[in-house]
């Protein structure tokens, strides 16, 4: 309620401005520690990711921008070791990383492997799967288009 009130003074109309010391700290219920973290900014690459190998080029280039690499290699960075690197793209990019990581499977360290790298599904392609999946269940199939309480009936509604 501390907190309702507190945002009502904060963020509301002026007339409740004059309200604001008789408003106290809301109470804290869970909170959540203050944790520094670091933000790298990356540099502009010319690099065309259109080949497995261009694909590894840039990656090799954005984690030794963010520091992370083979410190036997690159002086100054940090080994990944049992961490690792979420990395998203389209689905051209994803086959390029599966091909480069099964290329690179005899190498001897992780770093070489690229073993660290987790390959994940954009948010773009995770809506258009979803849009197709609504689409083939709700909206193609025929007979969910007789059901009254079907997806174009609530829509029509709204």
């Amino acid at each position: 309620m501390i907190q309702y009130l507190s945002d009502l003074v904060e963020f509301g109309p002026p007339y409740f401005q004059k309200f604001r010391k008789n408003v106290g700290d809301p109470e804290v219920v869970e909170a959540i520690p203050l944790v520094k973290t670091t933000q790298v900014p990356m540099h502009t690459l010319d690099i065309s990711p259109n080949t497995p190998g261009t694909n590894a080029m840039a990656l090799e280039a954005f984690f030794q921008g963010a520091g992370v690499g083979d410190p036997t290699i690159t002086a100054g960075v940090h080994d990944p070791k049992n961490l690792v690197m979420l990395v998203s793209g389209n689905l051209l990019n994803v086959q390029h990383l599966c091909s480069l990581q099964a290329s690179r499977a005899e190498e001897s360290t992780s770093w070489g492997r690229m073993q660290f790298i987790v390959l994940m599904m954009g948010l773009f392609h995770l809506k258009m799967a979803c849009t197709d999946a609504m689409w083939h269940i709700f909206i193609h199939n025929k007979a969910a288009q007789t059901d009254p309480n079907n997806l174009m009936a609530h829509i029509s509604q709204i």
